[in-house]
This record gives structure tokens, C-alpha cells and sequence, in this order.
């Protein structure tokens, strides 16, 4: 449903090393990756800053990690609203002033098949009338100030591709929620945001990248600082 109920909240790396552990059955090319990320709990201790607004940048034992503010929020959004759509569970915040939204026949008649999801993504809806949507809450995290025209785009998205099986359509409107709520380049962080960040990447199933294939991290070690140098 779209009541107050808890966010997922992925589960805190508090050790890092421990979360990506090697098995010997881990292929060599992911070793090697799950090698970079094994850089233990010792960044909270570590100083955190920002790179142009983009990346965060911390040192590790082996070397030094970069994190791409957008691309890691948009996974850990991505997978977040993933969850909400498998358990039922989502968490929604109230509009002060909820808004009306005018809708065509089609796009009205659309929105009754996206009617279930978008409750379950945080939205919280209600007619006026049968062309009238009226927008009382969003997901939690959406800080937008036209939800309506978010609302509009994810009824034409869904007309255009028309993505009957439920697991895609979900993929397709977690993707686009996250693209929208992920934290924007140039966006000024603190140190606990930061921290929080760099921990729920980690806890996310695929950290490496963003949903759209852009890295979201990269270990630098000291031996290729030191190789760059001369």
C-alpha cells in the first residue's frame, strides 16, 4: 500500500570486508573486483570530501575510492524502489497542498493500470473526478516540485513501451524514479552524507555500477598512483 509504513533501508555495511569476503568460487575477474571494494570499516575514521561536487573521495588501505554521488544514489534508489515493488512496502510523503492534475481519456485510462504500481512506488493518489488526479503524497525521497509532470512522463513512458510483464514494468519504473530522485552533480554533501552514501552502496546487490551502465565507484591503488607518477 502507500500508508506510512517504514522505507527499505538497505542493510548497513558496516564492515566492508566482511560484506565482500572472496569464496573460492568467485570467478578470477570478479576476485579481482571484490579485491578493490574489500576496503574494511576504516573510512569512518578517514576524512571524506568532494571533488567538484561529483565525486567523493576517500582513502583505503590499498589506495584511494572514488564514488560518483549520482550513479551511486541512482543504484541504491533503483534497488530500493526494486524492494518496494517486491514486498508491498513503501513509504510516502504527504503534500502540503496536493495537487490536480488534468488528464485525457487515454492517459486516464492508462493510469488505472499503473494505478497499483504507483502506490506501491510511495505515490499516494485520488480522483476528483474521472479525468481529474488529484496527487496527495510521493515517495519519500522525491523532492520535486512538479509531480504532477513526473506523473505525466510515467504515463507516456508506459504508453510508448506499453510493458505488460509486471518484473519489467517494475524494473522500467523504478529506473525512472530513481533517475529522477538520484542526488544531482553538484550537489554539496556533508561528511555523514557522504559516509552514508559510500555505506549503502555497498550494501546494494551491485554496487560496481548505475543502472545504466556508468561505473559508480573506482579503486585506485597505490601501485597505479605510484606507476602515474613515474
Amino acid at each position: 500500500g502507500n500508508g506510512q509504513r517504514p522505507a527499505h533501508q538497505p542493510k548497513a555495511a558496516a564492515n566492508w570486508e566482511d560484506l565482500y569476503a572472496v569464496s573460492a568460487a568467485t570467478p578470477k575477474l570478479m576476485q579481482t573486483r571484490m579485491d578493490d571494494a574489500q576496503v574494511g570499516a576504516e573510512t569512518a575514521d578517514k576524512p571524506l570530501f568532494q571533488l567538484h561536487g561529483r565525486f567523493i573521495v576517500s582513502q583505503i588501505k590499498s589506495g584511494l575510492l572514488l564514488v560518483d554521488q549520482e550513479a551511486a544514489h541512482y543504484r541504491i534508489l533503483y534497488e530500493k524502489y526494486l524492494h518496494q515493488f517486491k514486498t508491498g512496502k513503501s513509504s510516502s510523503q504527504q503534500l502540503l497542498f496536493p495537487e490536480s492534475l488534468s488528464l485525457s481519456k487515454q492517459e486516464a485510462g492508462l493510469l488505472h493500470e499503473l494505478w497499483d504500481d504507483l502506490h506501491l512506488a510511495g505515490f499516494s493518489l485520488g480522483l476528483q473526478n474521472e479525468h481529474e488526479l488529484l496527487i496527495q503524497g510521493v515517495p519519500a525521497e522525491l523532492q520535486l516540485s512538479d509531480p504532477g509532470k513526473l506523473i505525466r512522463e510515467m504515463i507516456e513512458n508506459y504508453k510508448e513501451h506499453q510493458q505488460r510483464d509486471p518484473d519489467a514494468l517494475h524494473e522500467q519504473l523504478a529506473r525512472e524514479l530513481a533517475q529522477k530522485t538520484a542526488l544531482p552533480a553538484g550537489r554539496r554533501l556533508e561528511k555523514a552524507e557522504m559516509q552514508q552514501l559510500i555505506d549503502e552502496l555497498f550494501a546494494c546487490q551491485n554496487p560496481y555500477y548505475s543502472p545504466d551502465g556508468k561505473h559508480s565507484l573506482l579503486h585506485i591503488t597505490l601501485e597505479e598512483l605510484a606507476q602515474r607518477m613515474g
